[in-house]
């Protein structure tokens, strides 16, 4: 859970932005052709057939991922202080990263009480935004 909830997080949000990835596809002459391929298999069109399944898949998923992640991430991925009960309860999450944050002393590293939960979720945002982003801009 540890890995999942720290380290894989980068990884796995480049997986679901290459999973919907498009370029335009500047061979298409016919009507019947696409007008967007997969970047990662040109050989797909964009949102037609299989792809378009795959997109329902991805954002289901992803989003099912974010929601179990977030509760792992806000305790850096210590699973013995989140109870499966309080995987769909906030308020049980912010209490959990007070406990984690009380009983990890890190001296002058040590996190501030009143802002790290805020801030351990900026920071997976930032983890997640920034390979999604810069795969979804560029072509």
């Amino acid at each position: 859970v540890k890995l999942s909830s720290t380290l894989l997080v980068v990884p796995m949000a480049k997986t679901l932005a290459d999973a919907v990835d498009c370029m335009p596809d500047l061979e298409a002459e016919t009507l019947n052709s696409c007008r967007a391929r997969l970047t990662v298999a040109p050989s797909l069109c964009c949102y037609q057939g299989p792809h378009k399944v795959v997109t329902y898949l991805v954002f289901t998923l992803g989003l099912l991922y974010l929601v179990i992640l977030i509760p792992f991430a806000v305790v850096s991925g210590d699973a013995s202080y989140v109870q499966r009960t309080e995987l769909s309860n906030p308020s049980s999450w912010v209490r959990n990263a007070n406990r984690k944050v009380a009983a990890t002393f890190l001296g002058a590293m040590h996190k501030e009480a009143s802002t790290h939960f805020v801030l351990d979720i900026l920071d997976l945002a930032v983890k997640i935004l920034i390979p999604v982003v810069s795969i979804l801009t560029t072509s």
